[in-house]
């Protein structure tokens, strides 16, 4: 497999719609979850992958 056949898969990976994601890519909630910790001031920690606290975070961005 080459490097760019696996970036391509990753590509399609990052950017498909998850329903546990609110129908929203993992491109989406990350940069969402980057935005957030930019406005508050704050590093992206371990609190913010707490299944509830994630889906709230980035369900209503």
């Amino acid at each position: 497999m080459t490097d760019e056949e696996i970036i391509l898969i990753q590509d399609k990976l990052n950017n498909r719609p998850r329903k546990l994601l609110g129908y929203k890519t993992p491109n989406e909630v990350y940069d969402a979850m980057c935005l957030v910790a930019q406005l508050s001031g704050v590093a992206l920690a371990t609190e913010i992958r707490d299944s509830y606290t994630y889906r709230n975070l980035v369900l209503h961005l």
